[in-house]
């Protein structure tokens, strides 16, 4: 099993590794993630994307001007994205209608249906898939994606449909990272923590069945507790462009699939 020592080096930034702990080694072994390379992998490049599994809801509070960097084929103009400026609800239902799966922007699934989870699951005809893969309803599917199990099993989700386990057992780690970036975002960072995983994790984490751990109620709670996190202001500067043809790559490779 993966060790709070272990787990503490990897992502030192993270509050609660306990309940964190508890999860991964619940989750992981159910989607095949049960090598040192998958794990390492796995931590190293959800802990990037979800700043150390602490930002597990996608953040949509963007400026006008940041509006038009991250999404420069929907917003032309900074006086067309002046109505949606520091407004993520308005913003979602902008970006995300009439698209994988959601209505229109009226319809507020675009809110709703935005990201959520360590690799943010976006979009209605994602969380439907996710939903009939856990035997759960869609609403229940969108409140258990806000826990951190939830957001965890969603990530483990996505690695195991999208087959990453190959890149991890070649070591190719580049692809990796294309396949759930769309590019090389961050690839330096990713890199850097999937080296210390590598050598904080012993070499067969999950070579023996899991035992079901008795988990303390507080711990227990923090787990099955929603993620209420603050929405922030992102500086512009650091706003990058939205690769739009990826997202939409993703869905169609779950609509294909299932």
């Amino acid at each position: 099993m993966l060790k709070l020592e272990q787990l503490k080096k990897i992502c030192p930034n993270n509050k609660q590794p306990e309940a964190l702990l508890e999860v991964l080694n619940k989750v992981l072994p159910e989607y095949e993630i049960n090598t040192k390379k998958r794990v390492a992998a796995f931590l190293a490049q959800c802990g990037h994307e979800s700043a150390q599994f602490t930002a597990l809801k996608e953040n949509l509070n963007y400026s006008a001007d940041g509006l038009c960097k991250v999404w420069p084929k929907r917003f032309t103009s900074a006086s067309m994205a002046a109505p949606y400026n520091r407004n993520p609800e308005k913003i979602a239902n902008k970006v995300y209608a009439d698209r994988m799966g959601n209505g229109s922007e009226a319809s507020g699934e675009g809110f709703k249906f935005r990201g959520r989870g360590c690799i943010q699951l976006t979009g209605k005809d994602n969380y439907s898939k996710f939903a009939k893969s856990i035997g759960k309803t869609l609403d229940e599917t969108v409140a258990y994606c806000e826990t951190l199990e939830g957001a965890i099993c969603s990530g483990a989700f996505f690695w195991q449909t999208n087959k990453l386990n190959q890149y991890c057992d070649s070591s190719d780690f580049t692809t990796l990272t294309k396949r759930i970036n769309g590019g090389t975002i961050g690839l330096k960072d990713r890199q850097h923590h999937y080296d210390i995983a590598l050598s904080a994790i012993d070499e067969d984490v999950f070579s023996k069945p899991v035992p079901v751990a008795v988990v303390a109620p507080a711990v227990a709670a923090a787990i099955i507790a929603p993620i209420v996190l603050e929405e922030v202001a992102i500086p512009d500067a650091e706003a990058v462009e939205k690769d739009d043809d990826f997202l939409d790559s993703v869905s169609k490779f779950f609509t294909d699939l299932f």
